[in-house]
């Protein structure tokens, strides 16, 4: 020392000492999601690496993640090499570690595998992890690895160049030049529950992050070696239809202790008669509004309780209810799902308050020139056809709904055979169902028979319908008839759909930005349990109301005679296929999608199939369904003119 300091002190006595004030923000913002990311190399063998975020070097779990490290993959006793090189012949190759810098690391795997085995090892990785999450690890691999972590540590020390670099990398990063020492102290304390509980919060299965190097030709069918076809949204779902008559469905997903549970009818304004239409909406509200058991602030009180949320649903095919909460609580969730379906009261003083937020709901609907020009379009396309009339009523139906035809129309349609519940999330489904045999089981079949549903498209006698509003935008609605939901014309109806609108659609393109003569425009694809419209719609100004129908129409004929170039129709499909995984993302996205897919008549796993059905409509099927359905003779054109117009 006496020896280096003057030395030291001559090469650097110049140097002035500086701070950096405005230290730039490295941190990363928290990953919401599985990632995956994929590429095609001249190689033989597959590089596949698995990797979740990690801690920072001064973090208190960053011991056990380091011994874990140890346990999974260091040694040819280690846990993945026994079981994915030796025993299952998966890898050739394995390794784990835990990489921590200042603000944070990253925890990872990594192996080396023939292709067609990377999605099998993958999947014993996680299980293995999952298994540690539950369990804990050996106390005999733990200390062998305390043993081998320790050594690998001390071992790095050996060189004179070691003992500085860990010198200087402990206080640059530490503020602590002493931080080794203490580093092997905190090592052998660390416990199998240290690592269970390090596991649990920091291995997030949701939160993986997976990187591949695959050779040439692997991927070319859409091949995804992670679990399988991930595009195709394979999940864990039951299926159970109890004697009365409900259908269960459960799709377990344990990546987060959260959970939505729904309860959907088949019902909507479907089933109501003009004289009262908005009665769904109504009956749906008032569920929440108070049961036999529970008053409206004590529902609210209840969901509160669980950190849950409560929501009724009506719409054009049916109704119902859904709440989201913590998964832990789901047993009292089902409860108060289950009072408010059984036994609620259409209180007098309730039912006027919801038919008093429906006018509201109403005047606000029938200010937007949109909203009007799609339910003229709707009245005049539909005429006798429920799909004629608006999920919220009219102002006169509405007024005079009365009590006893609230609870005729929910009598009716809270048939067991007309029920289905749904949960996903945290939840075991074997538990699930058997507290649902208790609630549900029982229920008995009423002898109601579902009247007749009127399916009248006015075929070939449309007239234009013209008509004005004082706002300073006008709006043309283009529509023809589409067909049923359970249709197979209808993923083609939706590549139609996803080609004409957006900012990179035909309609976007070839009419707002070469004629600039629209606000807004684009397609609406509606179809229904019985068929429905396909509508082309632009906002524009009333002096351009001509150019604009012109053009659309234009883009219509195109359709029909030209053929789709590969490219616009791949890109088409690709943001179909994409949206439809996103839309499902979350737990009351894809409780509803099975819900309403299993009412329909389409079957609840039928978003699993959508990716293989969009990739197979051709040019071809694009140009017969055009032709077959965007008929002139068949078309309905409404005009809304704005300030200035000339609607009549």
């Amino acid at each position: 020392n006496e020896e280096i300091y003057p030395e030291i002190e001559k090469v650097f006595s110049g140097v002035k000492r500086y701070f950096v004030n405005n230290e730039p923000d490295y941190t990363e913002p928290p990953q919401l999601s599985k990632r995956l990311e994929m590429e095609n190399e001249r190689i033989k063998l597959a590089h596949a690496a698995l990797s979740y975020r990690s801690v920072s070097i001064n973090d208190p779990s960053l011991y056990a993640l380091d011994v874990l490290a140890t346990i999974l993959a260091s040694g040819e006793g280690s846990i993945l090499t026994k079981e994915l090189r030796d025993n299952k012949k998966l890898a050739y190759f394995i390794s784990c570690y835990n990489s921590t810098l200042r603000r944070n690391g990253l925890f990872f795997i990594s192996f080396i595998a023939e292709s067609g085995n990377v999605a099998l090892a993958i999947s014993e990785i996680l299980k293995i992890l999952e298994g540690i999450k539950k369990d804990g690890v050996a106390r005999a691999d733990l200390e062998k690895a305390k043993k081998m972590a320790a050594v690998d540590f001390l071992e790095s020390l050996q060189t004179a160049q070691g003992r500085g670099m860990d010198l200087i990398s402990s206080e640059a990063l530490t503020n602590d030049y002493n931080f080794s020492q203490k580093y092997l102290e905190r090592l052998n304390s660390v416990s199998t529950e240290d690592i269970k509980t390090a596991a649990g919060i920091y291995l997030d299965e949701s939160k993986l992050n997976v990187a591949l190097i695959m050779p040439e030709g692997f991927g070319s069918e859409n091949e995804t070696p992670v679990g399988g076809k991930m595009e195709n949204n394979v999940r864990n779902i039951t299926h159970q239809a109890l004697p009365s008559g409900v259908r269960v469905i459960i799709c377990e997903d344990h990546s987060l202790p959260i959970c939505t549970i729904s309860a959907m009818f088949l019902g909507g304004v479907r089933f109501e008669s003009k004289d009262c239409n908005g009665i769904s909406n109504l009956a749906s509200r008032l569920m929440l509004d108070g049961t036999s058991e529970r008053n409206e602030e004590e529902i609210k009180a209840a969901i509160e309780s669980l950190g849950g949320s409560i929501h009724s649903i009506s719409g054009m095919n049916s109704f119902g209810i859904t709440l989201n909460f913590a998964s832990s609580d789901w047993k009292n969730a089902l409860e108060i799902l289950s009072d408010v379906i059984k036994h609620p009261v259409f209180d007098e003083i309730k039912i006027d308050k919801e038919k008093a937020l429906a006018l509201a709901a109403i005047k606000e609907r029938d200010d937007s020139i949109v909203e009007y020009g799609l339910l003229l379009f709707r009245e005049n396309f539909f005429k006798d056809s429920p799909y004629s009339r608006p999920v919220l009523g009219h102002a006169e139906t509405v007024e005079a709904i009365n009590k006893d035809g609230i609870l005729n129309y929910y009598d009716s349609f809270t048939q067991p055979s007309l029920m289905v519940i749904t949960a996903t999330g945290d939840i075991d489904k074997e538990a699930f169902i058997a507290e649902v045999k208790k609630e549900f089981g029982s229920a008995k079949q009423a002898d109601t028979k579902l009247p007749d549903i009127p399916v009248s498209l006015n075929a070939k006698t449309r007239d234009d319908i013209k008509s004005s509003m004082e706002r300073e935008q006008s709006i043309i609605l283009i529509g023809f008839p589409a067909v049923k939901i359970t249709d197979p014309d209808r993923y083609a109806f939706e590549v139609i759909d996803s080609i004409m609108s957006g900012s990179d659609g035909r309609l976007f393109n070839n009419v707002r930005s070469r004629l600039g003569v629209s606000y807004s425009l684009g397609s609406i694809f509606m179809p229904g349990v019985d068929p429905g419209c396909h509508i082309f719609y632009v906002i524009t100004s009333a002096k351009n109301i001509s150019v604009a129908k012109d053009a659309i129409l234009k883009e219509i004929k195109r359709l029909k005679t030209e053929s789709i170039p590969e490219k616009e129709l791949d890109a088409a499909k690709r943001y179909l296929i994409a949206k439809n995984i996103t839309d499902i993302e979350e737990n009351a996205s894809i409780n509803l999608k099975m819900a309403l897919d299993e009412l329909y008549g389409l079957g609840y796993n039928n978003f699993e199939t959508y990716k293989d059905k969009i990739s197979a409509i051709t040019p071809g099927q694009i140009k017969r369904v055009t032709n077959q359905y965007f008929n002139t003779d068949d078309r309905l054109i409404v005009t809304i003119y704005g300030k200035e117009g000339n609607g009549e």
